[in-house]
């Protein structure tokens, strides 16, 4: 009788540890098949470009003067290429494409970014892309988040929409979100969107400047991130730098492993790029500045109070 208890209790115990190792076994392959799909997905993303662009941000002006600044910038950052950010607003405008044909024909590429307060970003993208998108000279859409209402944060589903959305367009367009917060981006979701960060008003200067732009790149490492620089809150001491648009942009470059846009803004442009002699007079394509009257110069002075 004994016997047959302790047989008994073997094969009891038998089938116990059999369970336990078949339990650890689907336990490890479950964790395996997760890790491989996370490294799977990563790959998925796209690394930062190899192309770097630097050049200018403006609403408006003369557009021959801003392939003179991008020419000019890229003059001053050795190994980048001219490109730019040109704020439009809603329906079609003659000279916005006629300014955009001049840009098509001197190689200079530029966003098309919106300052949408309350209005409907899948509408804009309509708009903005069906009016635009096909000049050669487009990179994609762009989102100043700051002038979103009734807020600047973005959910990982927005961002996904405006991005699907976008590429309806043309496959290769990808979508810029503006801030200096990191928190108002989109949690999670990276894959074809630029992350730009216009904050000003370092107290420290240079070394500031690029320890904030540190941690902007690192927070978005698995994708490109730019940099609005130049602004008048911050002159005091870049007007001090031997060539301010060389030292701040290589300073990036160097720092930032995914800086891959520099873009000057326009409210000091015209100091740091005096406006040549042969742009005063006979050039004919022109953009209407856009001027929101409850903000004026906000970026310029409104910025992080």
């Amino acid at each position: 009788m004994e016997d047959r208890i302790d047989s008994s209790g073997s094969v009891e115990e038998m089938k116990r540890k059999k369970a336990v190792i078949l339990f650890m076994v689907l336990l490890f392959s479950s964790f395996a098949i997760t890790m491989i799909y996370t490294e799977l997905k990563k790959k998925e993303l796209k690394t930062p470009s190899e192309k770097i662009y630097a050049g200018f941000r403006t609403s408006g002006g003369l557009v021959t003067y801003w392939v003179y600044v991008a020419k000019q910038m890229v003059s001053a950052i050795p190994g980048t290429s001219p490109g730019g950010i040109w704020i439009v607003a809603g329906g079609f405008n003659a000279a916005t494409n006629d300014s955009l044909t001049v840009f098509d024909e001197n190689g200079i590429k530029v966003w098309l970014q919106v300052e949408p307060y309350s209005a409907n970003i899948d509408q804009l993208i309509d708009t903005v892309l069906g009016n635009y998108g096909h000049h050669p000279c487009v990179l994609g859409f762009g989102i100043d988040l700051e002038w979103r209402q009734p807020s600047s944060y973005v959910t990982d589903d927005e961002a996904q929409r405006w991005v699907n959305k976008i590429k309806q367009y043309n496959p290769d367009f990808r979508l810029f979100l503006k801030h200096w917060l990191p928190e108002v981006m989109p949690p999670t979701v990276r894959q074809d969107i630029v992350f730009i960060d216009d904050s000003q008003r370092f107290s420290g200067g240079l070394e500031s400047m690029v320890n904030e732009f540190e941690r902007w790149g690192e927070n978005f490492s698995e994708t490109d991130v730019g940099f609005q620089i130049g602004y008048a809150s911050d002159e005091e001491w870049w007007s001090r730098l031997e060539n301010p648009p060389r030292d701040i942009g290589l300073a990036l470059i160097e720092n930032i492993p995914n800086c891959r846009y520099i873009f000057w803004v326009n409210f000091t442009a015209y100091d740091v790029f005096p406006f040549p002699t042969q742009f005063s007079a006979g050039s004919t394509v022109v953009m209407a500045c856009i001027v929101h009257p409850m903000r004026k110069d906000a970026h310029a002075y409104g910025r992080r109070n």
